[in-house]
């Protein structure tokens, strides 16, 4: 679990400024949908499928003074890739002794 005293993202009351994190007011199926069946061409594009979208925008009565206000989303996604972690290439582990091949358990 990480805990920090600062947080990266901070919905406020435009009321009463109480703040709130995107977990508390979004649902985590209805902010990112629930895609299924999908259905993609050879090349991977996707072509049709069943489900919801992403639901970006939701609706939140503020926890100290009541008011109804609404909250929208603006996601940025960008995909780059990974040098650091290519696992194209075969991957060798070099085990030395017997002990290595033996995982401890918390």
């Amino acid at each position: 679990m990480k805990t920090s005293n600062i947080a990266s993202f901070i919905i406020e009351c435009p009321h009463c400024g109480a703040q709130y994190l995107p977990g508390e007011i979004f649902l985590p199926k209805e902010f990112l949908g629930e895609p299924k069946n999908v259905d993609k061409d050879e090349n991977g594009k996707i072509l049709s499928y069943v489900g919801t979208n992403m639901n970006t925008v939701e609706n939140y009565i503020c926890d100290y003074c009541g008011t109804n206000f609404k909250v929208r989303a603006t996601i940025n996604m960008n995909a780059r890739t990974d040098v650091k972690h290519d696992f194209s290439k075969p991957y060798k582990v070099l085990i030395k002794d017997e002990a290595d091949l033996v995982l401890e358990e918390t």
